[in-house]
Formats: C-alpha cells, structure tokens, sequence
C-alpha cells in the first residue's frame, strides 16, 4: 500500500507542472476530443467477479492518484480528495452473437469519449464478459492523471 503524505490534504491544492499544464490546456482547445485518453485492457479467464471488484476497490483506494482532480478555479491546480469511484461495472456481450466484436465496438467508442477535466476523477474501469470463460478488464485514465 502506498506511503500517506501526512502534508498533502483535500483542501490543499498544488500547482500542475508544466507537463500538466500543457497537457490541461490542449484539451481545452478540443474539450470533446479524447486527444489524452490512455488505458487498454487486461484478458482473464474465468474469474470470481466479487474479488476482481475487491481487489479493484483496493488499487483505487490504496493509491492517493486516482483521488487527483484538477480545477481552474481560481487558479489552475490539482488536489486530492478521499472520495472516489471504486465501483466496477459489469459490461455484459455474452449474450451477442459475436461478443468480441460487439466488446471491440464499444471499448472504440467508449475510448472516444472525453474525459471532463473540473474537478472530476480522471479514470474509468469496467469488467467487460465476453463468456463465462472470458472477462476483460478495462482501465481507461487522462494523460492528466498517468502517462502511458
């Protein structure tokens, strides 16, 4: 588990750094572009989706990254916050006649969609069902929050 910074609290904001900052302000130029969308997704097998969302639930409360936010207001910043999406919805193509293609299609299209920089998480993370025997994790974050 990672080290808390006991100096680094919610209320405290920091500045980007420039990297950021170039980053933050080429998306505003192209708000609904994913120009900055990274991820991918991991292939499992059969697996017990109950420890899969627990073991999700732990990387993203047990890294102090997925709590980053990023404001303009008053000044262009990030901060952290406790308070973060942990859940792991279940995106079921089982039931398609071609569940991977119909997985593909919709990971392409929720690839696209922009991520909304104020003061909002900058990650996703879904539990796509191909079969009883093949599930994908899929981790989709802002260059914001990671590099690839």
């Amino acid at each position: 588990m990672e080290e808390q910074n006991p100096n680094l609290r919610p209320d405290m904001s920091l500045p980007l750094s420039c990297t950021q900052t170039d980053i933050y302000l080429d998306q505003q130029q192209y708000l609904s572009h994913p120009l900055y969308n990274i991820g991918g997704y991991i292939k499992l097998g059969f697996i017990n989706v109950q420890k899969l969302s627990t073991a999700h639930r732990q990387l993203v409360h047990g890294h102090q990254i997925f709590g980053m936010r990023v404001s303009s207001d008053p000044v262009l910043s990030q901060f952290f916050v406790d308070e973060r999406p942990d859940d792991l919805p279940l995106v079921d193509f089982s039931g398609e006649s071609e569940p991977k293609q119909s997985a593909r299609r919709w990971l392409d299209n929720r690839f696209q969609q922009a991520f909304v920089l104020d003061r909002r998480p900058l990650y996703d993370a879904y539990l796509v069902k191909i079969s009883e025997t093949q599930h994908w994790y899929v981790a989709i974050a802002h260059h914001l929050l990671m590099d690839g």
